[in-house]
């Protein structure tokens, strides 16, 4: 950063914006010294390749005359004529990525002919894209060496990925070269880490493993088979036992020999009898069901159901669930033009009411496990079910062979996306509105199992969702 002076007040600074830069230093600002016109911030990026992002908080502290500066980002005019709000928190934020062949950013602040005072900046952020094609620890492999880890309690620096970044790899693994993108773990030193119990079935699973050395540790018990049998070609195996647990056989007696045939000619045809019954049974299972739209009784009793909620309000207020045909799916649906999701019940689409209200129609497809009975036990749960932070059934389709549940839409997509940044906002979630979403989203949540007389089988984040800034909505199926 150029030359400054440093200002500072001790006046309340009014925080208006969702960063919520603490006050200390919303309190201190640096300007130009010796009558200087320009403020400059200058930066480097640790490669040449990089792309930055750059957030510029403002407070003005001074009030005496009109303070009014163009702002430059390298040579780019972005945001020209800008005048600090006096005593309030403001920014002002880059909607772009910025790179550069020599990896310098320079940041200008330039007063306007008719500005009295020269810029002044409070703080700046600068925000810099971390590209994900970097190699990665082959998936197997990575959950192996965590079930490893878990198993025998490794105090190792064993965080992260396995192999990457090569400087951070974990103590005793070595790795294969890179191929399509990532990499094997072949070879594993866990010798002298006061391990104990048996060898684990874990190791198994590097199936690209070359050299294992479990030398100098308390493990007992048998050597797992396949093990034993990678020893005697591509695996170098060390293990310190009082025997060869590989070589190891138990002699047996000719009558237990005779009554192990026994078994097997018994216990073989009636498995295989099994099969086939359970065979059948999945068969018969597979096939596509027939719904009657004259179960008046079930009819009945969902009807029932269903207007039982009316009085109970929710926040749909002007919504009342309600029956659909399934002509009714296709025009507001647009004969299913539009797929916005998909999950085990079925494809979901965007539809639109005759009143405008915006529904996310979940259609079930023939691959589904979910039958009749699975869909009206849904169905009577879901009107049960009155929480603001919860997405409200709207109605359902139940004739013949469709049968579909109609929720109300959520427009601005799933939570994972806002807290991942997938959904392409300009505007990442402020750290406020984040723990406001997990108090909300957790509320939802103990609604679900502390005042429902069912459970919420899918609470992930890609099911919980964010219908604008201020309140984030679970789905409850």
């Amino acid at each position: 950063m150029s030359s400054w002076a440093k200002l500072s007040t001790e006046k309340t600074i009014k925080q208006d914006d969702d960063f919520m830069v603490p006050i200390p230093v919303l309190q201190t600002v640096v300007a130009p010294i010796n009558n200087d016109t320009v403020l400059h911030v200058n930066t480097w990026a640790y490669k040449t390749s990089s792309e930055f992002k750059f957030i510029l908080h403002f407070a003005d502290i001074q009030n005496t005359q009109l303070r009014l500066f163009d702002i430059y980002i390298n040579s780019d005019k972005g945001y020209p004529n800008y005048s600090t709000p006096y005593l309030v928190a403001d920014h002002v934020r880059s909607t772009e990525w910025y790179k550069t062949t020599d990896g310098q950013y320079n940041i200008t602040l330039a007063a306007t002919n008719t500005s009295m005072l020269p810029p002044m900046l409070n703080a700046y952020e600068g925000y810099l894209r971390i590209p994900h094609n970097t190699p990665r620890t082959f998936s197997e492999d990575f959950d192996a060496m965590m079930a490893i880890k878990l198993e025998y309690g490794v105090r190792k620096n064993w965080m992260g990925d396995p192999c990457f970044p090569d400087k951070y790899r974990w103590n005793g693994v070595k790795c294969s070269d890179v191929t399509d993108n990532t990499t094997r773990i072949i070879s594993l030193d866990l010798s002298n880490n006061n391990m104990s119990g048996l060898v684990s079935d874990n190791f198994t699973l590097l199936t690209e493993l070359r050299f294992l050395d479990l030398s100098g540790n308390n493990l007992s018990g048998p050597i797992p088979y396949s093990l034993c049998k990678r020893n005697a070609g591509s695996l170098v195996f060390r293990y310190e036992s009082g025997e060869d647990m590989c070589n190891k056989t138990i002699s047996s007696t000719p009558s237990q020999n005779r009554i192990a045939i026994i078994s097997i000619s018994v216990v073989v045809p009636l498995v295989v009898v099994v099969v086939l019954v359970l065979s059948y049974l999945i068969w018969r299972g597979k096939k596509k069901p027939k719904f009657s739209v004259q179960d008046s009784p079930r009819e009945q009793e969902l009807e029932s159901a269903l207007r039982s909620t009316k009085s109970q309000g929710g926040h749909l207020q002007n919504t009342e669930n309600r029956r659909f045909t399934y002509k009714d799916l296709e025009k507001f649906t647009n004969k299913f033009q539009r797929s916005i999701g998909k999950g085990g019940f079925g494809l979901v689409y965007y539809g639109r009411l005759e009143d405008n209200t915006e529904v996310a129609v979940k259609m079930r497809s023939e691959s589904s496990s979910h039958g009749l009975d699975e869909f009206l036990a849904e169905v009577n749960s879901l009107t049960k079910v009155h929480h603001r932070n919860l997405v409200s059934l709207v109605g359902y389709c139940w004739e013949k062979e469709h049968l579909a549940l109609v929720y109300e839409y959520m427009s601005q997509g799933n939570l994972c996306d806002h807290l991942r940044g997938k959904n392409g906002a300009d505007e990442p979630l402020s750290w406020a509105t984040r723990v406001r979403v997990v108090l909300e989203a957790a509320q939802g949540l103990d609604y679900l199992h502390k005042g429902c007389s069912f459970a919420n089988n899918s609470p992930g984040c890609e099911n919980q969702q964010h219908p604008h800034r201020s309140k984030p909505t679970g789905e409850n199926s």
